[in-house]
């Protein structure tokens, strides 16, 4: 997750630092989860979410990654670089010869499209 949030959040033009307590843009736990899924983000009920898609967000959003599956590190790159990209507004992308890690095929590709970064820009 750090080389994701090093290497490709500053391209959002965003930054990170890690908190301690309930105080947060966005809460990563990593656990063994029981369904079939890498990763994914949800607002919790906690949270604070207003507006209605595309327009909705979620303050104190959990981005969640399954220890279940074992992933090589390119895997890996591409699975924090797609799950930050959810947690900043980014759909997926259906594109089948898209550069972007939002792609929804399990993918190598371990960086945002200059789509996702002009989409992010805009819509911060």
């Amino acid at each position: 997750m750090k080389w994701a949030l090093n290497r490709q959040f500053p391209r959002l033009g965003f930054g990170w630092h890690w908190v301690d307590g309930t105080n947060h843009d966005v809460r990563i736990s990593d656990f063994r989860a029981s369904n079939n899924l890498l990763g994914w983000v949800n607002c919790p009920n906690s949270a604070t979410e207003r507006g209605r898609n595309p327009n909705r967000w979620c303050y104190g959003q959990r981005l969640n990654v399954n220890l279940r599956f074992s992933l090589p590190p390119a895997g890996k790159r591409y699975l924090a670089c797609h799950e930050l990209g959810h947690t900043v507004g980014l759909r997926h992308e259906t594109e089948l010869h898209s550069d972007s890690c939002m792609r929804v095929v399990r993918d190598t590709t371990t960086s945002y499209s200059m789509e996702d970064v002009y989409a992010v820009r805009r819509h911060y």
